[in-house]
């Protein structure tokens, strides 16, 4: 049985008459085949071994408003750990590695190097801008761990975005800023391993800082395992982007990964 894990979009911000088609926060993989029946991305990444990586793209909706200190939470169970550390980098990449992919274009504005901010094994949510604390949403809790990463403020607006809540949208006709990454993940642990990640921060109204959570509809998947052999730890990635995944993610944490 395969595990699934949560590829959760959590948009947070201040303004509630904010609406539009394109949530404020949304996450892609790039490369995905969308899957009506399952309502996901799924995609098989480059390459067999350790280490190899999947592209996430992040992608804000900031015609209305900037949206600060963006943070990406990736979490996991705690038996990722049990014989080392779970090793995870995000680096800054292109669209489709070129600048351009199915349409969309980059705009000139370069994307920030990411920037650890912890690792995180309390069992505790990530904070949120304004003192607020993420949603636990059948992720957090004991025996989940979690890193975090700063990706800056979000305030460009020069690459046409679109909404990927039901499958891969051609450009749209807001401007906003997505920024490219490659994801890599890499450990010794004997267990597989399914990764979920977070999206989030906030906007800013007169009267300070308050958060917003967007629906859990735009929930999506992303499964990465790693499956040593004997010689050496060999990282085997299946990454699941989609719509849904709520009660599938949930039973997986119920339960324990199968050795």
């Amino acid at each position: 049985m395969r595990n699934i894990a949560l590829l959760t979009l959590i948009a947070v911000f201040a303004f509630p008459q904010i609406s539009s088609a394109e949530p404020l926060l949304q996450l892609y993989l790039e490369g995905g085949t969308y899957d009506q029946a399952t309502e996901s991305w799924t995609l098989t990444p480059y390459g067999s071994t350790g280490g190899a990586p999947f592209r996430i793209w992040a992608i804000g909706n900031t015609s209305k408003a900037t949206i600060y200190d963006v943070k990406l939470a990736i979490s996991y169970s705690s038996e990722a750990e049990a014989n080392g550390p779970l090793n995870i980098s995000l680096t800054p990449s292109t669209m489709g590695g070129t600048g351009s992919y199915n349409g969309f274009t980059e705009g000139s504005a370069t994307t920030l190097d990411p920037f650890f901010i912890q690792r995180n094994t309390s069992g505790d949510t990530p904070q949120l801008g304004g003192g607020g604390y993420l949603s636990s949403h059948g992720v957090y809790g004991d025996g989940v761990f979690w890193q975090e990463f700063g990706l800056g403020d979000f305030d460009q607006e020069e690459t046409l975005i679109g909404d990927f809540t039901n499958g891969f949208a051609g450009p749209g006709k807001r401007l906003g800023q997505i920024n490219v990454y490659d994801v890599t993940v890499t450990g010794s642990s004997i267990h597989p391993t399914t990764v979920h990640f977070d999206l989030y921060d906030h906007v800013e109204a007169q009267n300070g800082v308050r958060g917003v959570f967007a629906p859990f509809s735009h929930d999506a998947d992303a499964t990465a395992q790693i499956a040593p052999v004997p010689s050496a730890a060999m990282m085997l990635l299946t990454a699941v982007f989609g719509l849904g995944g709520m009660a599938r993610f949930r039973r997986w944490f119920s339960k324990p990964n199968a050795a």
